[in-house]
């Protein structure tokens, strides 16, 4: 992108990362910038359309023709068909239009916000976002993608940086006891059915809070699944550097918790990446369990909840857990 470098490229990493309305405003200072880096020109692209943004077209098709590196190429020309499903997703535009919910799933600290039903309003999925406020794409995205299949939704955040092991602001002050807050909640807005999901940080409280729930279905996402002191597993950065600040009742192996539930046979689903090597080892720590599915995704590392989202496979993978989800209590949707 040609031109003379901007003041906004100072922005220090980790304000670029998390979601939120500062991040938006950078987004747009991004856009109107010239003589942007690669990788902040990677940035801007990647932003956009996990945003749900319609200028990423043009952004994209300017670097696919600008720059040179074949890696770099490729890399845009996947964001050109993750944009594409993106916004061929039928309740987007009237997301991105509704301030109040925009506010809400764009704070990060809001700790827990519901959205009601509408065809399937007894059933609720149950995300646990991100430390970086997002599933991947923006809140906004992927609740575009849910509101397409009737349910209603609880957003969970924690900007924290201790992954829900410190609970979530209004409901709880441990991860121990997120479930039975989550079930009074539902109880109240009268959710009879409950799908969990989480992705990388948001996966392992999705998966101990669905087996404790006895959740009609949880998806979990390149998800960490044995955070017990005796755990042989490799841990993330971010597991290590909580390790010695959180009580040791706090860290769980949620096989112990899955064997013990009583949720439906393979109702818990895992996509990890085949090429992740801390992700496939935790997946496959749950082998075995009657509960637990797991499926390999090839080349998409730690992603691979956009990788589904880029095969137009993840509302497909949404909509068959609310289809058992209701099937296991005996609804008719």
């Amino acid at each position: 992108m040609k031109g003379s470098p901007s003041s906004v490229l100072s922005a220090r990493p980790k304000d670029r990362e998390q979601h939120s309305l500062e991040q938006l405003a950078l987004i747009r200072q991004f856009l109107a910038a010239r003589g942007l880096s690669l990788r902040d020109s990677m940035f801007l692209a990647t932003q956009l359309v996990h945003h749900g943004f319609h200028e990423a077209d043009a952004v994209l098709s300017t670097l696919i023709r600008e720059v040179p590196h074949a890696s770099a190429k490729n890399y845009f020309s996947r964001l050109q068909r993750r944009h594409a499903v993106i916004q061929s997703l039928p309740a987007l535009k009237s997301v991105l239009r509704e301030q109040p919910r925009m506010l809400a799933l764009y704070d990060p600290a809001m700790g827990s916000y519901f959205i009601p039903g509408s065809c399937r309003a007894d059933t609720a999925v149950v995300v646990f976002t991100t430390v970086n406020n997002n599933f991947g794409v923006s809140n906004a995205v992927f609740d575009a993608m849910l509101q397409d299949l009737g349910v209603a939704r609880l957003y969970l955040k924690d900007p924290s940086r201790y992954t829900y092991f410190r609970g979530v602001a209004g409901l709880s002050d441990s991860l121990l006891g997120l479930p039975a807050a989550i079930a009074r909640l539902l109880d109240h807005k009268d959710i009879r059915n409950t799908v969990v999901t989480g992705f990388s940080s948001g996966g392992l409280p999705a998966l101990y809070t669905a087996a404790v729930l006895d959740a009609s279905a949880c998806l979990a996402f390149s998800t960490y699944t044995d955070f017990s002191k005796t755990s042989a597993l490799q841990q993330p950065q971010m597991y290590r550097n909580i390790s010695r600040e959180i009580d040791s009742s706090q860290r769980v192996n949620t096989a112990d918790v899955i064997a013990g539930s009583k949720t439906p046979p393979g109702s818990i689903r895992i996509y990890y990446g085949l090429d992740h090597p801390i992700d496939r080892a935790h997946a496959q720590r749950l082998s075995g369990l009657p509960q637990v599915r797991l499926f390999g995704i090839e080349d998409c590392g730690h992603y691979s909840a956009t990788a589904l989202l880029d095969e137009g496979a993840l509302a497909p993978a949404f909509a068959e857990a609310v289809d058992t989800s209701l099937r296991s209590v005996g609804s008719v949707s």
